[in-house]
């Protein structure tokens, strides 16, 4: 099987709510310590039984759970412009912020740096050729950038 690069945007905010107790209703924006009940089968975006293959770019938090405890090669990367908001207080197990200013800059009109750069930056996280990475973001903008440039270097 090929390595894999997996993006997760929203749902990483439900996965990261499974290590968190903070919660808000999204219509309202009001904190609330009870946590939403999980969607039915049938209204999930990425249902529970979905088989994983080297096309899938958005997978459940299972899968992603069980890739971190039985493949040692993964890497997570937790992504946003600068620090990633809410980081410390859930994320998912293993995952290291990412800054997007690692591959990209504004002194460049926020341009790709040079393929040496971005691999500089990448290996500095355990990142290489055999390593899957999961990246994921409250920010599916940063999330996509960093996973494109990490599918562009490699």
């Amino acid at each position: 099987m090929k390595k894999s690069l997996i993006v997760l945007g929203l749902a990483a905010s439900l996965f990261m709510g499974a290590y968190s107790s903070i919660s808000a209703d999204c219509k309202t924006g009001n904190s609330s310590t009870t946590v939403a009940k999980p969607a039915a089968e049938k209204d999930k975006l990425v249902k529970d039984s979905q088989e994983v293959t080297d096309n899938t770019y958005f997978v459940n938090a299972k899968w992603v759970k069980d890739q971190i405890k039985n493949n040692p090669k993964t890497v997570v990367l937790s992504v946003a412009y600068g620090k990633v908001p809410g980081f410390s207080k859930g994320h998912v197990p293993t995952a290291m912020q990412f800054s997007t200013n690692n591959i990209e800059s504004e002194k460049n009109h926020w341009n790709i740096l040079s393929p040496e750069a971005c691999r500089k930056a990448f290996t500095k996280y355990g990142v290489t050729k055999d390593t899957n990475l999961i990246v994921y973001s409250p920010d599916v903008m940063a999330a996509s950038r960093v996973a494109f440039v990490a599918y562009w270097y490699r």
